[in-house]
């Protein structure tokens, strides 16, 4: 009995010792491959109530948009994780008017800082308004894969204590499959108004996000994408045997594309963007239309004044002589239809757009293989926002700017 009990202790104690030398050789092997590549990093972190945000006092470095637009550009996040590089007081300053834009990457800009929408806006406002004694501060927090279920949260529970007076919601076409992604781990109050959306660990998922849309999770790509996140030999691995020119996103795009050929896409995109729309899209899109209204609803009960409009997509724009855009129009018409339940303000920006970017090629005003305006685009659609804010029939600003 003791020999077999001694044998025993012998076999775990050797199995411990294997297992400690693998994981050290792991360990040492994976520091090595550092010296080559590089596991992904990313300037967003995990948030509890907001699912994530951007690391708050950071700053981060974007590469360069193809040849037209080669040079790299930095955004600073501040303490709030908004896209700026001072810290917003809590307390209001005495004749400050205070425009909180809220949306994706869209509005945070693809571009520099100076030239996202939030950025024009305030330059536009306060030089106009220079000699009524208004200081414009108009405040970017958009936040990359955002959508709408986040963007009530962060209103009613970060925003509101900044005291905005208007809020600018730029609806992506891309937030109805956020809210379809979110809405499985969002946790609702007694109300039935979001609380808050906890981010997932990797093996509670149970979709893998892709460029093109949602696949089902199963052992073999969670496995790949924890590797591929957190190896930095498994980026080697790919560099050396799988990707002759190796960078971190071009193998991500790559690992997806093979996921969504062994995985068929289980919800795409922009599914809202398509002209029939089955009973899956129909209550993705009542959900998202839903939160909207929820949002009009609270900035109506709280004196805060509410901008509702979309984000145009060149898919969304004819070409030689079609007969129809590739992409559908009803995203709009909800958008629409969510303000004028609540008595929020909605803008049209894809009508005025719609004569300047009709028949034109891609990379005019959107990067080219990007669905992102490039700044020459990003700047028409600023001055429509602008415009809106100018126009006294809208009455978004004080009494006292007109």
């Amino acid at each position: 009995m003791k020999k077999t009990l001694r044998k025993i202790t012998t076999v775990i104690i050797n199995v411990v010792i294997i297992l400690i030398i693998t994981g050290l050789l792991l360990f040492f092997l994976d520091w090595v491959a550092s010296f080559w590549v590089t596991k992904p990093t990313s300037n967003l972190i995990e948030h509890p109530r907001l699912n994530h945000a951007w690391r708050p006092n950071y700053k981060n470095t974007f590469p360069g948009h193809g040849k037209n637009y080669p040079n790299s550009y930095t955004h600073y996040y501040n303490k709030q994780g908004w896209i700026a590089k001072y810290d917003i007081a809590l307390k209001k300053p005495k004749d400050t008017y205070r425009i909180f834009y809220v949306g994706d990457s869209f509005t945070e800009g693809v571009m520099p800082m100076e030239q996202s929408v939030p950025s024009i806006v305030q330059q536009v406002l306060n030089d106009k308004f220079s000699n009524k004694g208004i200081n414009f501060e108009v405040i970017n927090t958009g936040t990359s894969s955002y959508g709408n279920v986040i963007y009530y949260i962060l209103i009613r529970y970060f925003i509101t204590q900044y005291h905005p007076d208007v809020v600018v919601i730029n609806v992506d076409m891309t937030d109805s499959y956020d809210d379809w992604v979110y809405k499985h781990n969002t946790i609702f109050d007694k109300n039935g108004d979001p609380w808050a959306v906890p981010p997932l660990l990797l093996h509670e998922r149970l979709f893998i996000d892709t460029p093109d849309g949602l696949v089902k999770a199963n052992f073999n790509n969670t496995l790949k994408l924890f590797l591929f996140k957190n190896s930095n030999l498994y980026n080697l691995y790919i560099k050396l045997f799988k990707e002759k020119k190796y960078t971190n996103k071009a193998n991500l795009e790559k690992y997806f594309k093979k996921e969504i050929k062994d995985n068929p896409v289980v919800f795409n995109r922009f599914s809202w963007c398509t002209y029939e729309w089955d009973q899956n899209i129909l209550d993705s899109v009542m959900f998202s239309h839903s939160i909207l209204v929820k949002i009009g609803e609270y900035c109506k009960q709280n004196n805060i004044k509410l901008v509702l409009t979309g984000v145009p997509h060149w898919e969304q724009f004819t070409f030689n002589n079609q007969e129809k855009p590739k992409w559908s129009l009803r995203p709009f018409s909800v958008i629409k239809d969510a303000a004028e339940r609540t008595g929020a303000f909605y803008l049209d920006s894809y009508s005025p757009l719609l004569p300047l970017l009709k028949d034109t090629p891609q990379n005019m005003f959107y990067y080219e293989n990007d669905m992102h305006f490039n700044p020459k685009g990003n700047a028409l659609w600023a001055i429509i926002h602008a415009e809106m804010f100018i126009d006294p029939k809208n009455k978004l600003l004080p009494e006292k700017a007109y």
